[in-house]
């Protein structure tokens, strides 16, 4: 096909409108999804809050340099920020209650040596 001349036939389904679609859009573009990232625009400065996903995964650290590439074209963007969380889980604490520890006693009880069946000689 080298030196032919090709012809594409296309439809628009929809238009990207506001700034936080568009970094999705470009999320999407180049690192395959844009779900479960936080975006903000103030200005020309873009901050984007990273899914769990993100931090052990290789394809991100590819395409992150060209997110920031394609967010500076795109939006003229001065900044662009990657901004990871690591939340502590608060652990559940659990109260007792009364009558779960009965049950537990119940259950817990021990089996007499008489109640034990014996096998027949």
């Amino acid at each position: 096909m080298a030196g032919k001349e090709l012809k594409y036939k296309f439809t628009v389904v929809s238009k990207v409108e506001g700034d936080e679609e568009k970094v999705k859009a470009v999320l999407d573009m180049d690192y395959g999804t844009s779900e479960g990232f936080e975006v903000t625009v103030e200005d020309k400065v873009i901050s984007i809050v990273l899914p769990d996903v993100c931090k052990y995964d290789q394809k991100w650290l590819l395409a992150k340099y060209r997110i920031v590439a394609d967010l500076r074209e795109a939006m003229s963007a001065t900044n662009v920020r990657f901004i990871e969380e690591y939340v502590k889980a608060e652990p559940v604490v659990e109260e007792p209650a009364e009558e779960a520890s009965e049950e537990v006693a119940e259950e817990s009880e021990e089996i007499s040596p008489e109640e034990i069946p014996q096998e027949k000689e």
